[in-house]
Order: C-alpha cells, then structure tokens, then sequence
C-alpha cells in the first residue's frame, strides 16, 4: 500500500501558542482572546487569555511524552510535518498540518495507547528531540518517519 501524505486540520482548544508563531505578528497581530469553546462550561470571565490567531506555512515538528504508569516507563512519538496555508474558516489558534504516513502515525497512537494532544513548534526538530529522548534520556520513542 502506498504511503499517502493526509492533511488535517487543527483548531488548538487548550492552547499555548506564543505570539510569534502566529501569522499576523508583522502583518495584523495576533490578539488576546476568550476562549470560546472552553467559555461554554467555565464562563467567559474564566478563560481571557488564549492567543487567537492563524499559524503560517512552514515546517514544523510534534512531539508526545507520556508516562506508562503500570511498567513505570516513559513513552514517546516524534516526526516532522509542514503547517500549510490551505483555507480554513474557524476562530482561536489555528493550523492546518501535513504530514506523511499520517494514517501509520494514527495507527501507532491508537494501538499502542498514547493521548491525541502533541507539542508542535515551527522548525524540523523530530530527529533531535528523538535522539536526546532515546540517548540522554532512555525513553522509547517511535520516530514516524
């Protein structure tokens, strides 16, 4: 079966965006917001303070630590993608991720237990953090490739 590059979409909820990763930082800035989805529950009062704004076009790497409590391990994923400018119409932080294989990736996550939140940052970074994770640090980590 051959190895299909898949977009997605993402809409960051719980979000920590700094400023500078968001489009508009020259251009329109980015604004301090309520958090809408999470102002439904908490009360809009309750949730000033996300970053609302659009990530630009460029490479950008994601990454998950979790702990596997039962074996008293540390478990990680790491690859490397693009943030893409494909439309989008939504509000809060925003992106749209390219990245290869991402139906292996999803298998990986499903099968093997690990939670759907990653950290991403604008610039190819999966093969180094994989290193230090697995070298330095002694953690198994799947680097998607």
């Amino acid at each position: 079966m051959p190895v299909r590059t898949l977009r997605v979409s993402a809409r960051f909820v719980c979000t920590s965006v700094r400023r500078l990763t968001l489009r508009g930082v020259t251009r329109m800035a980015a604004k301090m917001a309520y958090a809408d989805i999470l102002a439904t529950t908490l009360g809009q009062e309750n949730t000033y303070g996300a970053l609302a704004g659009r990530v630009p076009a460029g490479p950008m790497s994601f990454a998950r630590i979790s702990t596997d409590d039962q074996n008293g391990l540390i478990r990680t994923y790491v690859g490397d993608g693009m943030f893409t400018d494909d439309p989008l119409d939504t509000f809060g932080s925003r992106a749209v991720v390219e990245v290869p294989g991402l139906q292996k990736l999803l298998k990986y996550v499903c099968k093997n237990g690990f939670e759907h939140h990653v950290a991403m940052n604008p610039a190819s970074t999966a093969a180094i953090l994989a290193e230090a994770f697995e070298t330095y640090l002694g953690w198994g980590v799947y680097y998607h490739t």
